[in-house]
């Protein structure tokens, strides 16, 4: 437990203006208030982030492999840049950047490079998610499904919740936490939320179900937090998405290749040693838990992708994230950084090949209101 005379003191310090409460268990509203405090003051976030993928034992990768390294910015409205280097189990490795940006609330712009390639390519109206192991998912933001461009915060989805119930901390989540039923994604969605009092509330488990039947869908957890200013972030976050499947025999429902990729991914096979830990160990053991969820229908659930004779198991997946840096904005000007002066652009919107400079001048058009009829893509002409 904690005292709520530090939580209060704490939302006086850092909501001045909070808003209208939901309804429910007083805690759970207050740890609520306290996370939303957290959540409203990053507007704009970047920072580092190296990925971990499952093994792949049909495609004889029997190990954790590295499967990203990224650095992200991305500000509250959903307008982001990104710059991968893939590093594939194959050692195929490929590096793009990419930008995106959200405007009018309803459309988003988007431009990539793609090296070595040199080649890179310009559109309107691009349906972009941030998802992965990484900060921002573990917010809460980007699960919005109807509209997956705009960075829907999660409180602006559960500010109206009626019954916000309290989750008391356990031995294995030993956070306090709040949860919300039917709120998100239209109603579909129950959210479970636990933050860490002990660290400036910053969310250390984030959990989506499925309103109607409590399929636990997604799980990411911060296993290690790491101080950034006046803020706490996570330094390591651990992701588990399960599926439901319908199976002949739910005594033996598993490909021979899923039985070893889960076997691999509990013994950590691959992982870098300093990332190995009991916690790691127990969340990896839970992610990839397999059992009956319907036993009169044969529905069991499971890792994404276990039952699937076709595809690898789909996790868990691990983050390792630094190089943080806290509401820093990001000029325009800065937007194209990285791209070749001489680089050549198609541009999918008017079916054309571009200059970089050509590239930077529409990138602006497609803010204006009447893009798409009266204004005229001037210098957009290889």
């Amino acid at each position: 437990m904690f005292a709520f005379s530090l939580l209060a003191a704490h939302l006086c310090v850092t909501a001045s203006t909070p808003p209208a409460a939901p309804e429910g268990d007083p805690r759970a509203v207050a740890l609520m208030r306290a996370f939303e405090a957290l959540d409203s003051s990053i507007e704009v976030l970047r920072w580092r982030q190296v990925q971990y993928s499952p093994p792949a034992a049909s495609l004889d990768n029997n190990q954790y492999w590295l499967a990203e390294e990224s650095e992200y910015w991305v500000a509250s409205d959903g307008t982001h840049r990104f710059q991968h280097t893939y590093s594939g189990m194959f050692e195929d490795t490929r590096e793009w950047l990419h930008i995106a940006e959200n405007y009018g609330g309803t459309r988003t712009r988007q431009v990539g490079w793609y090296f070595p390639d040199s080649s890179g390519s310009i559109k309107d109206s691009a349906h972009v998610v941030a998802a992965g192991p990484g900060p921002l998912r573990l917010f809460g933001r980007f699960i919005d499904y109807a509209i997956p461009y705009r960075s829907v915060t999660l409180t602006e989805q559960v500010r109206r919740a009626k019954d916000v119930q309290y989750l008391e901390p356990t031995s294995e989540e030993p956070w306090p936490g709040f949860r919300v039923n039917g709120q998100v994604n239209g109603g579909w969605l129950d959210v479970e939320m636990r933050v860490d009092p002990d660290h400036g509330f910053t969310p250390r488990l984030f959990r989506t179900i499925r309103h109607h039947d409590q399929w636990p869908i997604e799980t990411l957890v911060a296993l290690e937090v790491t101080p950034v200013g006046p803020f706490w972030l996570p330094a390591r976050i651990v992701q588990g998405t399960t599926y439901l499947q319908k199976v002949e025999d739910v005594l033996d429902p598993l490909p021979a290749h899923h039985v070893k990729n889960i076997a691999l991914a509990r013994a950590m096979t691959g992982l870098p040693e300093e990332l190995k830990s009991p916690s790691l160990a127990a969340w990896i053991e839970r992610m990839t838990e397999v059992r009956i969820f319907n036993e009169e229908t044969r529905v069991m659930f499971g890792p994404l992708s276990c039952f699937d004779s076709d595809n690898e198991t789909a996790g868990p997946g691990i983050g390792v994230l630094a190089g943080y840096a806290v509401n820093e904005p990001l000029h325009e000007s800065d937007l194209f950084e990285g791209f070749p002066p001489g680089g050549r652009i198609f541009n999918g919107c008017i079916s054309r090949h571009v200059t970089v400079e050509q590239a930077r001048h529409f990138w602006g058009l497609l803010a204006s209101p009447t893009w798409g009829g009266e204004v005229s893509p001037e210098g957009s002409n290889p």
